[in-house]
């Protein structure tokens, strides 16, 4: 449905966005987060689920984070893996700057068009250091 309402530019889309558990948490603790989401969203009147690849922003200003920056969970893989029982359309985020050729080559090749769409996100700023640029992610996809 949502691909559907994209293509007709309709009006209206709500989307859902979450942010995959931080690395390091125990696989009974993922999945007992992932239930609750799942249990929370599947009745919920919502066209789409965001789930966003975050990035250390540290490069963006010189003041000092209030928290430090936690990676997270893989966010196809959360999506996957653990969110397979939501029956939702995905919008993937990738934050293409932290991945290597091969990894964002593998991501396209396994991405499902039929219900996943992808964003590719850049460095945070021009002073971040990246694998990979947004140019050559672009030339990547479009090779």
């Amino acid at each position: 449905m949502l691909f559907e309402k994209i293509k007709a530019r309709e009006s209206g889309i709500v989307l859902y966005g979450l942010v995959p558990p931080k690395k390091g948490t125990d696989t009974e603790k993922v999945n007992e987060i992932a239930a609750r989401q799942v249990a929370r969203l599947q009745d919920q009147p919502i066209d789409g689920l965001i789930i966003y690849d975050i990035q250390d922003e540290a490069s963006r200003t010189d003041e000092e984070r209030p928290f430090p920056f936690m990676e997270t969970l893989d966010s196809v893989e959360y999506s996957r893996d653990f969110l397979a029982d939501l029956k939702l359309p995905r919008v993937i985020y990738r934050s293409v700057g932290k991945y290597s050729e091969d990894a964002l080559s593998r991501f396209l090749e396994d991405s499902h068009p039929a219900d996943e769409l992808s964003v590719f996100v850049g460095a945070s700023s021009a002073d971040q250091s990246v694998t990979m640029p947004m140019s050559e992610a672009y030339a990547l996809k479009n090779a």
